[in-house]
């Protein structure tokens, strides 16, 4: 697997699709892969939206943890007419259940980073290295976010009192 934080919505793409989407569903997959999409980089965008990163590594733990979870124990997926939605719900779930507890972490790994760059502590070997995979998923996940909604049509606005004649 790449390591490289600008692979890694790529890789988990393609970790999405071997779980589950079989060759004979592989035009849904492309179909749904903005859906699918939003999946990967969920977890991304709420850590940046609360001021803290994690490295690439561990966004592919989290990712791949919530997948393994639903291809374990998800008794709802041959039911759902739409897997990408399905999958999308189950994201949202597990970070509204367990968000909190990356989100300690991520602040932990800037409170260390702050405290070496300062000099308070020495840097230890088995330190996380910072990297912008946080911010890479995020503006992923903005980019395919849609805006959701019907076009507004504009008012207009009629004044009786208004008559040039």
């Amino acid at each position: 697997m790449k390591t490289a934080p600008r692979n890694i919505a790529d890789d988990l793409l393609e970790q999405v699709r071997r779980m589950f989407y079989p060759p004979a569903r592989a035009k849904e997959f492309f179909q749904d892969k903005r859906i699918l999409l939003r999946v990967v980089s969920e977890p991304a965008a709420w850590l940046k939206f609360r001021g803290v990163k994690l490295p690439a590594k561990r966004h592919r733990e989290i990712v791949s943890l919530v997948l393994t979870t639903i291809r374990r124990e998800g008794k709802q997926v041959s039911k759902a007419r739409r897997l990408s939605a399905y999958l999308l719900h189950c994201m949202q779930a597990h970070l509204s259940h367990h968000g909190e507890e990356y989100y300690y972490e991520g602040r932990r790994m800037r409170d260390v980073l702050a405290d070496v760059l300062l000099g308070a502590r020495p840097a230890h070997p088995n330190d996380p290295a910072p990297d912008d995979a946080t911010d890479l998923l995020a503006a992923v996940n903005s980019t395919v976010r849609s805006k959701g909604g019907r076009p507004k049509k504009h008012a207009v606005v009629r004044d009786e009192n208004l008559r040039f004649f």
